[in-house]
């Protein structure tokens, strides 16, 4: 099977990959473990701020669904339910759906495999009922499934205040909040508003001492303050905000070269402003170009989109070679605009990455 550009990731960071590479008359195909196109995207009932005029107001479960819509009769070909398994000496990469296998030989390659989670282990920190807030949120938007009635939550980034207020909306009780820093993470101020009305407790200077329970979780225990002072709390849901990092299997499997940023999630592979890797010919896309937010994400996807025309253009008539660039500029002061404001660590860590 052959294509112009192989998309490795279905979420928001291939989907906008995909339409400008489409958009642009080159084929592609995405491919993704999942059952459906969106990612994360198809959790996330609140709105997603941010996004270009033409997304603005969406929820993420809406947009998820307008970005493969507007696919629909480009040149994309999307293989669900599909891993990637290996890359074959002919780079050809290999892709398997249950027991069957295909080899996809692409012009280029296109990595938007996301982030994931890191929990924070503590004694007891397996029982059920302990989870990601991320897998707390898929349970109660996407399964319709509650993960528990009454809460403790540690962490404090926009992604988990935003599902706290989802899960108050649901009637979950969230007792606490746990930050082990001297204040809350969150940078959203809108966010930050809606979650210091809720007057759910904040303990700062906080870490897990120990979960206890016999089939789930009945109480976890908390140090807090100078003091150090423990308090219980009888719970049977406690969701972890440990961070995020990049998913890096492919990307490893592609030889591509990595280096370390703390601001973007620690390792991530090393790219130009064309989101081209070390690699020629293979780009990132999204949380594997660095953890940020999902109008980031979306900026990222089009970028490595635009990267991968100008790649497969490289002969191409001048003044299309220009309006590529263009678009690309304006994507890149897009996300400067978002990112030099609400993230600036970030957004000075991204721009001394470049071109390692």
């Amino acid at each position: 099977m052959k294509t112009d550009v192989l998309i490795i990731g279905g979420g928001l960071a291939g989907l906008a990959a995909a339409h400008e590479v489409a958009a642009n008359g080159y084929s592609a195909i995405i491919a993704d473990e999942s059952w459906s196109l969106g990612g994360q995207l198809r959790q996330q009932t609140q709105t997603i701020p941010d996004m270009p005029v033409p997304y603005a107001g969406l929820s993420g479960c809406q947009l998820a669904q307008t970005l493969a819509e507007r696919l629909q009769y480009l040149p994309v070909q999307s293989l669900l339910q599909h891993d990637v398994i290996g890359v074959y000496a002919d780079n050809s990469v290999g892709v398997a759906c249950g027991g069957r296998m295909e080899k996809i030989t692409p012009g280029c390659i296109i990595i938007a495999t996301g982030a994931a989670e890191s929990a924070l282990p503590f004694r007891g920190w397996t029982l059920p009922g302990i989870m990601t807030i991320g897998a707390a949120q898929i349970l109660m938007n996407r399964e319709r499934i509650y993960p528990g009635k009454k809460a403790v939550v540690l962490g404090s980034s926009d992604m988990t205040l935003e599902i706290i207020c989802q899960m108050r909306k649901l009637g979950i009780e969230v007792v606490a909040l746990a930050e082990p820093s001297a204040a809350l993470v969150a940078t959203d101020e809108t966010i930050l508003q809606a979650f210091r009305a809720s007057g759910i407790p904040v303990l700062l200077h906080s870490q897990p001492i120990a979960a206890t329970g016999g089939s789930r979780v009945e109480e976890i225990i908390l140090t807090s303050g100078a003091t150090r002072r423990d308090t219980r709390y009888e719970v049977d849901l406690v969701c972890l905000d440990g961070g995020r990092h990049p998913v890096l299997e492919t990307i490893s499997a592609l030889n591509c070269r990595l280096a370390f940023r703390k601001e973007l999630g620690g390792w991530l592979p090393c790219y130009s402003a064309s989101l081209e890797t070390s690699i020629s010919g293979i780009f990132v896309a999204g949380q594997t170009a660095g953890i940020t937010s999902q109008a980031g994400v979306y900026r990222t996807g089009a970028i490595a989109g635009l990267g991968a025309v100008s790649y497969l253009k490289q002969n191409t008539a001048e003044n299309t070679a220009e309006a590529h660039s263009a678009a690309k500029q304006a994507h890149w002061d897009g996300l400067m605009t978002l990112e030099s404001a609400r993230y600036p660590a970030r957004w000075q860590a991204r721009m001394a990455h470049i071109g390692i």
